[in-house]
């Protein structure tokens, strides 16, 4: 048997053999710390100025990718800004040359119905012409028969005015209405003369007078009244603020015109009436004043249809 207190052969060489686990890891701090006991100054130097280094590039790298998306986005931007000014200066175009058509789509329908109307005003004349010349030869060169063949001309005439008159009145009532927002030209004006006038040269003083003091209308009203009412329609006062924003841009102008020339005319008129009746021709149009009529209803005149 054996003492407790002392060891085996067999004991002794277990004990020399193994090695506990603690000694390893205190070996191993051991030599940590005096590895970094014995790193030089220069060394540690060298080590913050790697990692500076590193770290100014990576904030060099990373500015230079913001720069690079901030580029990238501004070409984005100018390049869909550049997109959008071009789409809007087709757009400006295309729109420009839709107006030039309409507008020359317009003024080739109003070439077309001036033509239109042309012929048919020669057609007309040209049938009252065969019409007199069939009357005449049947009625033969004797009194009687110029007599009668003026009288048709007279009635013809006298026919024409009335109605000339009643369509006049019948246009200014619907002008004046105030349900009434007619667009307007210058032929669609309610000129005071038997013909529609077709430019402000064709508006005469003479007709005018002629056509407002006529006998054959209006018998209730002295030539004063009739005067008097034709100046409150267009004196400038009423008319300009009602009638003339109606009218289109194009023929503003020209019924400007027209309405000074009605206006001076209707003026002279009321001051010569103060002093004596004015002396009208109502059966025969062909002698009226110093500017004759000359076959306006028989014959036609020159601009006006």
């Amino acid at each position: 048997m054996t003492n407790s207190g002392t060891c085996t052969p067999q004991q002794k060489d277990h004990a020399l053999d193994s090695t506990p686990l603690w000694r390893g890891k205190t070996q191993a701090w051991i030599e940590t710390q005096g590895v970094w006991r014995s790193r030089s100054p220069m060394m540690e130097t060298c080590d913050w100025i790697w990692e500076k280094y590193l770290k100014e590039t990576k904030e060099i790298e990373t500015q230079r990718q913001w720069r690079q998306r901030e580029s990238e986005r501004k070409w984005w931007e100018a390049t869909a800004k550049s997109i959008d000014r071009q789409a809007r200066r087709w757009m400006a175009q295309a729109e420009a040359a839709r107006q030039a058509a309409l507008l020359e789509a317009e003024k080739t329908k109003r070439l077309q119905e001036e033509i239109k109307r042309t012929k048919e005003r020669l057609e007309a004349r040209e049938r009252r012409k065969r019409q007199l010349k069939e009357e005449v030869k049947m009625m033969g060169d004797d009194s009687d028969g110029e007599k009668i063949r003026k009288q048709k001309k007279r009635d013809r005439a006298d026919k024409r005015l009335v109605e000339a008159w009643e369509k006049y009145e019948s246009r200014w009532a619907t002008l004046l209405s105030s349900s009434s927002n007619e667009r307007l030209t210058f032929r669609t004006i309610p000129w005071p003369l038997v013909s529609t006038p077709s430019t402000p040269s064709c508006i005469v003083p003479a007709h005018i007078t002629f056509f407002l003091l006529s006998n054959l209308h209006s018998s209730d009203k002295t030539q004063r009244e009739r005067l008097r009412d034709a100046i409150q329609r267009w004196h400038n006062d009423k008319f300009e603020p009602r009638i003339l924003p109606r009218v289109e841009e194009e023929d503003r102008n020209a019924v400007k015109e027209g309405v000074g020339i009605v206006i001076r005319c209707l003026n002279e008129l009321l001051q010569k009436r103060q002093t004596m009746p004015i002396k009208i021709f109502d059966s025969d149009p062909t002698s009226f004043g110093d500017t004759a009529i000359d076959d306006t209803y028989a014959e036609g005149r020159k601009g006006v249809v």
